[in-house]
């Protein structure tokens, strides 16, 4: 086209691109560049505002829309647009002082569209019955991915009534994305009118009324995958702005994330050295001790190290009176771990190929459903068993006995404590409370248990109390958790013939018993895998006061002489 202005109506004039540079008393300094957003924009719909510029001679400054004019150049620089394409603007006569003022009241004055509005637009974008936009293609239209695109397509199909109290201001965001979780539209409206009842509405109530606690089992799905997990069967509604994914089926992703951790370990000690790695991590971890390493961060690193140890140590890490009382123990627990995550794998980057061969790793799941490695840990130096004890109350030195052949490894016993410790802290939740303060006191003891910890189980005041939590619990909600954590498999996959023969006497009968009893020992493992668990059996060390299941059957006296 011709470098001369193409008049039209309303005041809006054309001119080419290669005319217009960013007037220098713009007020936007920061931010400045081709915004993606901006770029797609005008990809696809061109410049709908004008731009407003006025004259100095040579062509035409800016002084209004630079964000537009910069997404313009970027569009010629990648061939989309030529460079003297036609532009719309406003042309105006101002003096410096004029056009500065006009330039600030363009970037001040103004009132954003409140996010449920841009929410619904998306959502009836991509519902259109006629030419309906898929996620793709919303994400190229307006130059943002497609899980931005997803959480505002989540956040626009949101029930009316909680669209509705968001725009009122009624809730927050946070509460808004919470809903997401919820499976169907009429449980929007039931958790949201059931909490608006009580007073207490808050992501952290959603969350509660949906059962999703700090231990939830969704957050696997950030190590298996989740194209994985929906390969084999399994369903998920995705926390598209967490890790607190409900899943259909916590057996399966049980078992895809032992056979994660499973090849994890084989991978560092086939491919990586080390002469061996567990996910089997034992209580006393402490015991192990780590190779010395050099400690050699990049700034970058460093960085990282010191801000998430400022988090972790923040003495603010507590009671959000913002969030209806709830204290966020997460914040300064997940920064906790990431520091020691980061901290670690800066260290292995110094382990040489021969420490590798005399040490190995811990493999773990983070709280925040990510892979922790704890590299470089030494096995303590096996010490002789003592053949002598001190007896207090005897005050004499006395022989200790041969353990059974039956008695648990500690590995079984770890195992089983983490189990028991899991029933206990959601059944604390579970537990049918008389008000929401005993909930919110329930939930804040449940948040110190820690089943799987490599350092400690709770604090000292809390773990003092695990039987009497345990025997405080509604009997029925407290044996449904115990079965729930129970390991069947597992158990009778690891303890001896002896301990597998007597759970199938004791959940079932001494006839089935003998049945099996001169069977190899994975044949009687499957044998009691298969009958004894549906009898409601549970091992010695599962049981509580409130235990409903089979039991030794008590010997019959002597007959009197």
């Amino acid at each position: 086209m011709s470098k001369t202005e193409l008049k039209s109506s309303a005041g809006v004039v054309s001119l080419p691109l290669d005319q217009l540079r960013i007037d220098d008393v713009n007020v936007r300094r920061s931010g400045r560049g081709a915004s993606p957003m901006f770029v797609a924009s005008i990809k696809t719909h061109g410049i709908l505002q004008p731009l407003r510029v006025r004259p100095n001679g040579k062509g035409y400054l800016v002084l209004a829309g630079g964000k537009r004019l910069e997404a313009a150049h970027a569009l010629v620089k990648s061939g989309d647009w030529k460079a003297d394409a036609a532009i719309p603007v406003v042309v105006v006569e101002a003096t410096d002082a004029e056009a500065r003022d006009q330039s600030l009241t363009e970037n001040v004055v103004r009132e954003n569209m409140h996010p449920v509005d841009e929410f619904r637009a998306f959502a009836e974008l991509h519902a259109d019955k006629k030419a309906p936009l898929s996620v793709a293609e919303i994400a190229t239209r307006y130059g943002i991915s497609e899980r931005h695109v997803e959480q505002r397509l989540a956040l626009g199909t949101l029930d009316e009534t909680i669209l509705t109290a968001w725009q009122k201001g009624d809730i927050k965001i946070e509460t808004a994305q919470a809903l997401t979780l919820c499976p169907t539209k009429k449980d929007q409206v039931r958790i949201f009118a059931k909490l608006q009842k009580e007073g207490r509405i808050s992501a952290y109530g959603v969350k509660a009324a949906l059962k999703i606690g700090n231990d939830n089992i969704g957050r696997f799905l950030n190590v298996i995958g989740e194209a994985a997990y929906l390969k084999r069967g399994g369903k998920v509604t995705r926390d598209l702005f967490g890790t607190d994914h409900v899943v259909s089926d916590e057996a399966l992703v049980k078992t895809m994330m032992d056979e994660t951790l499973a090849a994890v370990c084989k991978e560092l000690v086939d491919k990586h050295g080390w002469a061996w790695a567990t996910s089997d991590v034992p209580n006393d971890s402490w015991n192990y001790p780590s190779l010395q390493a050099q400690f050699k961060p990049t700034p970058e690193e460093k960085k990282k190290l010191d801000n998430l140890k400022a988090i972790s140590d923040d003495d603010n890490n507590g009671y959000d009176d913002d969030n209806n009382g709830y204290d966020d123990f997460e914040a300064g627990e997940a920064a906790s771990e990431a520091h020691d995550t980061l901290r670690a794998e800066i260290l292995s980057r110094s382990i040489t190929a021969k420490q590798k061969a005399t040490a190995g790793c811990f493999v773990r799941v983070a709280n925040d459903g990510t892979l922790a490695i704890d590299y470089g840990r030494m096995k303590p130096k096996a010490q002789p068993a003592p053949t002598t004890k001190f007896n207090p109350r005897t005050g004499q030195t006395e022989k200790i006995k041969a353990k059974s052949s039956n008695a648990l490894t500690q590995a079984m016993r770890d195992r089983l404590k983490e189990q028991r410790l899991t029933a206990i802290k959601n059944a604390l939740i579970a537990h049918p409370h008389g008000n929401d303060l005993a909930l919110m006191l329930a939930r804040i003891v449940a948040s110190q248990i820690t089943p799987s910890s490599r350092y400690n189980n709770a604090p000292d005041a809390v773990s003092k109390c695990f039987d009497a939590i345990a025997d405080g619990i509604a009997p029925k909600v407290m044996n449904a958790a115990l079965r729930k954590a129970f390991d069947p498999k597992g158990y009778f996959a690891g303890v001896s013939k002896g301990l597998a023969l007597a759970a199938i006497t004791e959940g079932v009968n001494a006839d089935e018993a003998r049945k099996v009893s001169n069977k190899k020992k994975g044949e009687i493992a499957k044998a009691a895998l298969a009958n004894v668990p549906k009898t409601g059996w549970l091992p010695k060390e599962l049981r509580t006061a409130h235990y409903d299941g089979p039991k030794p059957k008590a010997k019959k006296p002597a007959p009197k002489k």
